[in-house]
């Protein structure tokens, strides 16, 4: 179970969550975009012992953005989370969210191998080096499905097939 946004949090609140299991899902981009000056009662949240997830929450509305890498971002420099408690929420704690405990979210025996090989000189660079993709690889399932920002379908297929004079077809 989860619980998104959560700008306003009071340390009973947090400490229901944390009983109850209930996923604490910080969306920094909305705070951000909406320009209210706020972000979630980490410390609260900390101390209470409520897990946390990371996500976009991409939507034309309140928040237009797909990328993660600027979400890890904001939660670091605006919402007060380490790099490491960043990745954290956006990996393992975004895969509890959703019900997917154990089998995604963190490199283990019997998980599903999906990750992103980054191109930085370490996992720092997510929280701190802004404005660049930083995906290198993306693996889904064990297989590399992208490299550099191009899905591999579209790197070995090649150029599309010239036209054949005077028919404007291959």
């Amino acid at each position: 179970m989860s619980a998104d946004h959560l700008l306003f949090l009071d340390r009973a609140e947090a400490a229901a969550l944390a009983a109850a299991g209930t996923v604490a899902v910080l969306l920094p981009g909305t705070s951000f975009l909406l320009g209210t000056g706020r972000s979630a009662p980490i410390r609260v949240l900390r101390d209470t012992g409520v897990t946390l997830a990371l996500g976009t929450d991409c939507n034309p509305g309140t928040c237009y953005c797909e990328s993660m890498q600027l979400v890890i971002a904001l939660a670091c420099v605006h919402g007060g989370l380490t790099p490491e408690e960043a990745v954290l929420a956006a990996t393992d704690g975004a895969a509890r969210a959703v019900g997917r405990a154990g089998r995604a979210g963190r490199l283990a025996p019997g998980a599903a191998c999906d990750l992103v090989v980054l191109d930085g000189r370490s996992y720092l660079d997510l929280a701190y080096h802004l404005g660049v993709n930083l995906a290198h690889q993306v693996v889904k399932r064990g297989r590399v499905v992208a490299r550099d920002g191009v899905p591999l379908g579209l790197l070995e297929a090649g150029p599309p097939p010239a036209a054949s004079p005077g028919t404007g077809t291959a």
